[in-house]
């Protein structure tokens, strides 16, 4: 949305009835008539369905500003002339959206974009955390195929955009926050392995022990 349009607070209801100008459109149409009218309407109506028939929407002072999940207002539409946004993210994971929220916000700065939370009455603003993981040196280098100190082990890391420090036989990475990818300390190794190379990694053979296959009878 356009901030400069948005005026006063902002506030996220459910309703029967409501009114909106939807994204394309130059009148105000009701919530009902958006949802069996409208193409997007159509398209996710199935997403608020409910017993109660109660509509989700984002509204400011004046005016709706979107009809959650479906479409938002012409009236808050940017344009060539926008400096300013409030990107209004929604969904049924809190975990999910929070993750969208921090690729959006690295987005945002690497354009040269500052990047601020809205404040929320009656609920605790959580800041945008990174993720630190601990990996073990010997571990790494067990399943690369590698024999790296800890110093060049970390230079790797830094690579793709890790803060790295070393803690005994261990090092402590700190993931960039658009790497929601990386959850664990495999997912690490797998970038230490990508940034020293495939191809430089050094095949061993594969041992097999054998085993032996019998047809199995159901029951």
């Amino acid at each position: 949305h356009d901030l400069s349009k948005i005026r006063g607070n902002l506030v996220y209801r459910a309703a029967r009835n409501g009114s909106i100008v939807p994204l394309g459109e130059s009148s105000e149409k009701s919530f009902s008539d958006v949802i069996k009218s409208n193409e997007k309407g159509i398209e996710y109506a199935n997403t608020i369905e409910n017993k109660e028939q109660l509509v989700p929407f984002l509204a400011d002072s004046d005016k709706t500003i979107s009809l959650i999940p479906i479409i938002n207002s012409e009236l808050t539409r940017i344009s060539s002339n926008t400096n300013a946004l409030l990107v209004d993210i929604t969904g049924m994971s809190k975990s999910i959206v929070g993750d969208a929220t921090k690729i959006l916000a690295c987005s945002f700065i690497d354009q040269g974009a500052s990047v601020g939370l809205c404040n929320i009455e009656g609920s605790k603003i959580e800041r945008i955390e990174k993720k630190h993981i601990k990996v073990s040196i010997k571990k790494a280098n067990t399943l690369v195929g590698t024999s790296k100190e800890g110093r060049e082990m970390a230079g790797l890391l830094e690579k793709f955009g890790y803060s790295t420090a070393i803690y005994g036989s261990s090092i402590k990475a700190e993931v960039p926050l658009y790497r929601t990818d990386v959850m664990s300390d495999i997912d690490v190794i797998e970038d230490i392995g990508i940034a020293y190379g495939y191809e430089n990694i050094k095949p061993k053979p594969i041992t097999w022990g054998g085993c032996k296959g019998s047809e199995y009878e159901l029951a």
